[in-house]
């Protein structure tokens, strides 16, 4: 769970308008640059037992200064009291995500010459052509990114962005974000008119014999759930998010 914060924390300070702002008791109020409510906001990585008055402090924060859509983020249920604070700032839509980690040593990929689609790494100048990927597979407007995942972000320190497919057809992308000893693996998705092929698989197996590490980790949606568990993953824990 630290190494998802340390990259966050990483991404936020080159991505352009990211920021990164850490209270006493772990709490922070995270902006991702992009007009997302998940990425930007308070994130509480102490629950079950966050510091209930830096919540409230950074959520009024994160009220007056952001121009941007934010959340409450927390591990697990969210208790009366993170309730209360959202709906005094009006997060009270809920949703969640799954944390899934895996050891290196228990990872379960396929041949490395088993790949059926080409996988490359880009930088920020193929960031336009990224961010659109990006966005077809999650099926949302390019323009709901921003200019978030097709800036300097993508030439962060130990970040790589992949593509699957041949130029100008991408099948899938990735982001693999080395911290420390954790890799994060974020943004793989696909197309539509692409899944079902193993692309996903692909270019997640490409990012995680691309560096060494002792451990990885990333969210999963309950429709990919299935691929990641076949990979060695296992739920680590639940999060919710209050927009």
């Amino acid at each position: 769970m630290n190494a998802w914060f340390d990259t966050m924390d990483l991404l936020a300070a080159d991505t352009a308008g990211g920021s990164s702002r850490r209270a006493a008791n772990g709490t922070r109020l995270l902006v991702g640059g992009a007009p997302l409510a998940t990425v930007n906001g308070v994130f509480t990585p102490e629950s079950p037992y966050p510091d209930l008055g830096e919540v409230a402090e950074l959520a009024a924060v994160a009220a007056a200064e952001l121009a941007v859509p934010w959340c409450l983020h927390m591990r697990g249920e969210p208790s009366p009291e993170l309730l209360e604070i959202g709906a005094r700032h009006g997060r009270t839509t809920r949703s969640a995500t799954t944390f899934m980690t895996c050891a290196a040593g228990d990872l379960r990929l396929g041949p490395p010459d088993g790949q059926r689609v080409p996988v490359r790494a880009v930088t920020s100048a193929q960031g336009v052509e990224y961010q659109a990927a990006v966005a077809a597979g999650f099926e949302v407007p390019a323009e709901l990114f921003g200019s978030f995942m097709r800036g300097p972000e993508l030439d962060a320190p130990g970040a790589t962005a992949y593509l699957a497919g041949t130029p100008g057809d991408p099948v899938a992308t990735g982001f693999g974000v080395l911290a420390g000893e954790w890799l994060g693996v974020f943004n793989i998705a696909t197309p539509p008119a692409h899944r079902r092929h193993g692309y996903a698989r692909a270019v997640t197996e490409h990012i995680l014999r691309s560096v060494p590490y002792t451990g990885v980790f990333l969210t999963s949606t309950e429709m990919a759930l299935p691929l990641y568990e076949s990979m060695g993953f296992r739920v680590a824990e639940t999060w919710t998010y209050l927009t």
